[in-house]
């Protein structure tokens, strides 16, 4: 059977391109080996409009955060699954300066997702300057939904569960061809694995490590994220995600005891509430030195596609670009400048 696509990787972006083919009748092979590590098995899965540092909005927020709820929101009702669920937000601020300083700047630059400074907060939580309300974010339990789709995938003989092997692409005929299959084009979206990708050498890449907790929190605050450096994220009952650390030297993807110290610091900064370490998990991001995604073809070869550098906004942004790189790739229709993947970069500054 002649396939329209193949998809390596099963991440976020993977997930995302085969719920959009899905949708279009398409007929498509997944190629992908489960690794626990992934780094969108390990994100928190935050869906935030906003930029909590600054309160600026997120980069085309109203253009990718209505797509994102329509889309995953498709997703549950298709996999039959609950994995998305709206939240408020709290940004703590943590001094009057930074405070004013913020106001000055919504006052210059108005969010409609950040609403009118508070001053008291949840309880159990230190704070005595106040917090901006945000408005538009959601939890999207990753760890439920990659599993679903993955187990979809399986049930309908859809997914080779291996490590893709790029010299077994054969690009010589009319057809691509990989093993027993033959496509008509293939979409890499393998997150951190693109490093050894022979078709997108010398992307702009700056892999970052990513550490997040699980915690317990016994009355810690219910349907509200709470940012202060870091986001504490519920996730049903008394558990909750904090994090993620950045981290731009590594050595490898394991969890550290460095990033522990650090984010139990953060936590004793943030809680006056006892709380327990549960886990602690830690994944590579596919960041891109501008902050912006990668997508597109290779100039010699249009039928070879890319889709990755999500980073840590990949929950906003994916299924809105997943339907935009089939709408290019099917219809010719252009790409937004900022995210072909051989546009000019620079280093993010802001």
């Amino acid at each position: 059977m002649t396939l329209d696509y193949l998809i390596v990787g099963q991440g976020l972006a993977g997930t995302a391109l085969a719920a959009e083919l899905l949708k279009r009748g398409k007929k498509f092979m997944v190629i992908d080996r489960f690794r626990m590590n992934s780094s969108s098995l390990v994100a928190t899965g935050l869906i935030n409009p906003v930029i909590a540092r600054n309160l600026n909005m997120y980069w085309k927020a109203d253009y990718f955060l209505p797509h994102a709820e329509k889309s995953f929101r498709q997703m549950e009702k298709f996999l039959g699954e609950s994995f998305y669920t709206p939240l408020d937000m709290l940004r703590i601020f943590r001094s009057d300066e930074e405070r004013e300083k913020l106001r000055q700047r919504l006052e210059k630059h108005p969010n409609p997702y950040v609403g009118r400074f508070r001053e008291e907060l949840p309880p159990g939580l230190k704070g005595r300057h106040g917090a901006a309300p945000i408005r538009g974010v959601a939890y999207l339990e990753l760890k439920t939904l990659l599993p679903a789709m993955r187990q979809y995938l399986r049930n309908a003989g859809i997914l080779l569960e291996e490590y893709f092997q790029y010299d077994k692409l054969l690009c010589e005929g009319p057809l691509l061809q990989y093993g027993l299959w033959e496509s008509e084009r293939i979409i890499f979206a393998e997150g951190p694995g693109v490093l050894d990708n022979p078709w997108f050498p010398d992307l702009p890449f700056a892999f970052t490590k990513g550490e997040l907790l699980t915690l317990e929190i016994e009355g810690g605050p219910q349907n509200t994220v709470i940012s202060k450096g870091h986001n504490l994220v519920p996730i049903g009952g008394n558990r909750y995600k904090f994090g993620a650390t950045y981290a731009w030297d590594f050595e490898d993807a394991r969890p550290t005891p460095e990033a522990r110290a650090l984010l139990e610091e953060r936590l004793q900064e943030l809680l006056t509430l006892p709380y327990a370490i549960r886990g602690q998990e830690a994944g590579i991001r596919p960041t891109v030195r501008d902050r912006k995604p990668l997508l597109g073809t290779v100039s010699s070869d249009p039928r070879i596609a890319i889709f990755n550098g999500l980073g840590s906004h990949g929950a906003i942004m994916a299924p809105a670009l997943a339907r935009d790189l089939m709408d290019y790739l099917e219809k010719d229709k252009a790409l937004m400048k900022e995210v072909l993947v051989h546009r000019q970069i620079k280093a993010h500054n802001s």
